[in-house]
């Protein structure tokens, strides 16, 4: 692999102290319904993991879908997890973008080769999509995250 191969921007992750009013502003200065806030689901369920151990967080989360684009906000709780370390390091804001890919898997094995690290990954849709969070900070600025749906075999 010689670059990634997506230029296709599916999510903007936003963090944020107050989800609720984080949302509420966006949702009125977008004319846009208030979207439900969730708890990300339990480990059990995801399978996620940060920094190399089961993430047991339970953030609020909830998106809004702009265009080709999902804004996704995020308000981390007081476990270990990839949104805490980002409000604690950078504060409150846009932390990172996400990339669909048709190799995930492939793409972190390249963006290791690079000096970037995966910190944090899980499923998605009950197991058929995964995520896999990169540490580009030092290099872009803010985290990438990039999806793949698994492929189901037959």
């Amino acid at each position: 692999m010689e670059k990634i191969n997506s230029i296709e921007i599916v999510q903007v992750g936003i963090v944020t102290k107050n989800i609720e009013r984080t949302a509420q502003n966006y949702a009125a200065l977008f004319g846009l319904p208030m979207p439900n806030i969730n708890q990300v689901p339990p480990y059990e369920q995801s399978k996620a993991v940060y920094r190399g151990k089961p993430m047991m967080s339970r953030a609020q989360i909830c998106s809004f879908k702009m265009g080709a684009v999902q804004l996704e906000i995020v308000q981390p709780d007081e476990e270990d997890s990839i949104w805490k370390e980002l409000l604690e390091t950078k504060g409150e804001g846009a932390q990172f973008i996400g990339f669909m890919l048709e190799d995930p898997e492939g793409t972190a094995e390249f963006l290791k080769e690079k000096g970037i690290e995966p910190l944090h990954w899980g499923d998605l849709a009950n197991g058929q999509a995964t995520y896999i969070m990169m540490d580009s900070m030092d290099k872009l600025g803010l985290a990438l995250n990039i999806k793949g749906r698994k492929l189901v075999k037959s």
